[in-house]
């Protein structure tokens, strides 16, 4: 892992080990080696040279850095998968792909929540039109994010994500990432933002081909909705919380019994999976990079790329 803080730590690190993989951790700060030491990990403060084609990164340092980390460890032999938001710009992205290809290494990124069995229901369900036509789109999500109990902004997480991140850079390529692949690249990408990132929504709308969408990003510490995306068809509506990537989808508030549910990945594990599974099929690469490109475009149109520190 190249970085480790709280994702790497409470989220990554436990499922690494669940799927029996011995982790080590290359950080350029000394309190957070000294944290993956105190969890059990080999720690080093270089990166070093993979041992084995099958080596892998996880890139888990703040997200200014992801491409530079990433380049690092692909000219280090590693195979590599980012966190979320994978890159800052369409062009780190497309520079971070087309420097695995020609290494003949595997980038992925996160999120994957489009590879679950509740994208693959929902898709099932859109294709067979029994719900009629797609009439709209919309996302409402909120989750406590950086602020603490008075209010103030945790100092680490702005710079993980940038003064200027907000919740549109924080959670919503978690629905982007499944809505684009279930229907194609976002037109008319219009973000409305406040001017302080703080508790204030984030608002976006544009369209997918004919069908509107409308989405609401916003820090809260109140409970979120069960199921934060929503297709509206002619015919009824369908929900699922993206996510939960294994949670099937409702329709019309109901669960569909049709579709045997599968035991529940968490989004992590998915993404492990996902990157084994495409050392030996390149095609889950293609589908990640296009997914990846079409959400930086969309979180491209913020505008401020100040990212600080």
């Amino acid at each position: 892992m190249i970085g480790f803080g709280h994702v790497a730590r409470n989220s990554w690190l436990p499922t690494l080990r669940a799927a029996g993989f011995h982790c080590s951790v290359y950080d350029i700060d000394i309190e957070a080696r000294s944290a993956a030491n105190e969890a059990g990990c080999k720690v080093y403060d270089y990166l070093p040279p993979a041992a084995n084609y099958a080596d892998f990164a996880l890139i888990l340092t703040p997200s200014p850095r992801h491409a530079a980390d990433a380049t690092s460890a692909l000219r280090a032999g590693y195979h590599v998968l980012l966190e979320k938001p994978a890159t800052t710009t369409i062009q780190e992205w497309i520079g971070v792909s087309s420097l695995a290809e020609s290494l003949d290494r595997v980038a992925l990124a996160a999120p994957l929540t489009y590879a679950g069995a509740a994208a693959g229901a929902t898709a099932r369900i859109i294709n067979s039109s029994r719900l009629g036509e797609l009439a709209s789109v919309q996302v409402h999500l909120a989750k406590p994010g950086p602020f603490l109990n008075d209010g103030t902004v945790a100092p680490n997480r702005i710079w993980f994500l940038g003064p200027d991140a907000g919740p549109a850079r924080d959670f919503a390529p978690y629905p982007l990432a499944l809505l684009v692949y279930l229907l194609g690249p976002m037109a008319d990408v219009r973000w409305s933002i406040p001017s302080s990132p703080k508790q204030e929504p984030h608002l976006l709308t544009g369209r997918f081909g004919d069908y509107p969408f409308s989405g609401v990003f916003s820090y809260s510490h109140a409970p979120a909705r069960p199921c934060p995306v929503m297709l509206t068809f002619s015919g009824g509506t369908v929900c699922l919380d993206s996510e939960a990537v294994d949670v099937l989808p409702t329709v019309d508030g109901v669960g569909d019994t049709a579709i045997p549910a599968p035991i529940p990945r968490t989004k992590y594990a998915l993404a492990l999976q996902h990157l084994l599974a495409s050392l030996q099929d390149r095609r889950i690469v293609e589908v990640n990079h296009q997914v990846n490109a079409d959400v930086i475009l969309i979180l491209e149109k913020l505008g401020n790329h100040n990212y600080g520190r």
